[in-house]
């Protein structure tokens, strides 16, 4: 199933993504990744594992999977000065 790949990250050639990845923009994948888990950095590293609210059973259609309050905070705890476009600051 879908990962999802953030702006401007970057994958060597020959690296497999396992399914139900969030990889976050900016991240360099150097290596093979497991599935099912929220990755960030350069080199990229395992952040945590997707929420249970994210693992899917069959494909959804495009727009079906949102960000979360947990994975956002994930996200920031990792990158302080991330703002999302529909954020307020």
């Amino acid at each position: 199933y879908a990962s999802i790949v953030g702006s401007q990250a970057s994958l060597l050639a020959g690296i497999h993504i396992g399914p139900q990845c969030i990889i976050g923009g900016g991240s360099v994948v150097t290596k093979d990744l497991e599935g099912h888990a929220v990755y960030v950095g350069s080199p990229c590293r395992k952040l945590s594992d997707l929420p249970s609210e994210y693992l899917i059973d069959e494909p959804k259609e495009a727009g079906e999977m949102y960000m979360t309050d947990e994975i956002i905070h994930l996200f920031k705890s990792y990158m302080p000065n991330l703002v999302f476009k529909d954020e307020h600051q």
